[in-house]
């Protein structure tokens, strides 16, 4: 089972066992006697496909490098390979892709990050075995694996909101995909649970590049209605603003606290260490991979949606907004470099 990639009901540990034993003994699977028929007629080939919209890497795209090293540890276990798609300018050039590589090179697609319309689509006409992963995009007529992005914006708030913050900024490169749109909603929800309006908690689309979450920050820093809390739509993005408001002359969290999602390794480390919501990035992974394998050996099962747990990680980067105004009386007034 394990050798022949259909031991998707056996643990990894086991599979990895079996698949270190074979090698020991010299033994490595034929890839070409494997190509057998499928149960949709189609010829095996034992590689999965991997499609994100950025180049995966610690540096570009943490989140999604975490889960694809689920993926990779479940795929290494059950005899399978990695086909991995990056960078693409639109949507034909994806489409073009998957359409190439469905034909004749992988078994199945693991999508992240936010997907198209059409490419769904053509997914779904097409019946490929695909699992959606992450939470960029959440559709039922596909497999999706994805964390509780709402309770993550809840658990941040509610956090914030202990302190005793009541004026918020969210900040995301868009707004547009499932998961931003999904944490806003859990972070506005927190907002009215604590008797205070939407409105309390605006929502800013500053795009990818350090220079738009700068220029964000300086305009909003100059407002007279200032956040006390900023809640980034990852980590990346809130280290990028504790270096903006620190450039400025901020001391975090003294005079911001700022909270982010995902808790990719230079959150803990940062100075100050970040607050977040750590998300089951790995976790997803193993569990698209699980899915898909199921897929391809049961293509008549309905399409599911599964939702993992997430975890507040409470570090220095929040304290109460009081601690500013405090100190605010015994030091002149804070002077913005712009």
């Amino acid at each position: 089972m394990v050798l022949n990639g259909r031991g998707s009901r056996i643990s990894a540990e086991t599979a990895q066992r079996v698949l270190e034993t074979a090698q020991r003994l010299g033994y490595y699977p034929n890839i070409s006697a494997r190509r057998l028929r499928s149960r949709q007629g189609r010829s095996q080939t034992f590689c999965i496909g991997f499609v994100m919209n950025t180049i995966v890497g610690p540096a570009t795209a943490p989140y999604y490098t975490e889960v694809m090293n689920g993926v990779q540890l479940e795929m290494h276990a059950h005899g399978y390979h990695l086909v991995l798609g990056v960078a693409f300018q639109t949507a034909a050039e994806k489409l073009a892709y998957l359409r190439r590589l469905t034909s004749a090179a992988v078994d199945g697609w693991i999508l992240g990050d936010v997907m198209e319309d059409e490419i769904i689509a053509y997914l779904r006409d097409a019946s490929v075995p695909t699992v959606i992963v992450g939470g960029g995009t959440v559709t039922s007529d596909l497999d999706c694996i994805y964390p509780d992005d709402a309770e993550a914006a809840r658990q941040v708030t509610r956090h914030l909101l202990s302190l005793g913050h009541r004026r918020f900024a969210f900040v995301a490169d868009c707004l547009y995909s499932t998961s931003a749109k999904t944490r806003l909603l859990g972070y506005r929800q927190a907002l009215e649970e604590h008797g205070l309006s939407p409105e309390a908690g605006s929502a800013y689309g500053v795009g990818r590049e350090y220079k738009g979450i700068a220029a964000w920050f300086r305009e909003t820093a100059l407002s007279g209605q200032a956040p006390t809390a900023v809640m980034a739509i990852d980590d990346r993005q809130a280290l990028a603003l504790i270096r903006t408001a620190q450039e400025q002359g901020m001391v975090i969290p003294r005079d911001l606290s700022v909270a982010g999602f995902d808790d990719i390794p230079p959150s803990g480390h940062w100075e100050p260490a970040l607050t977040t919501v750590r998300m089951p990035m790995r976790a997803m992974g193993s569990v698209a991979f699980q899915r898909l394998l199921d897929r391809i050996h049961h293509p008549e099962l309905p399409p599911t949606k599964m939702m993992l747990p997430v975890e507040l990680v409470v570090r220095d980067s929040t304290a109460p907004p009081a601690c500013a105004r405090v100190e605010s009386q015994d030091r002149a007034p804070q002077q913005w470099v712009i």
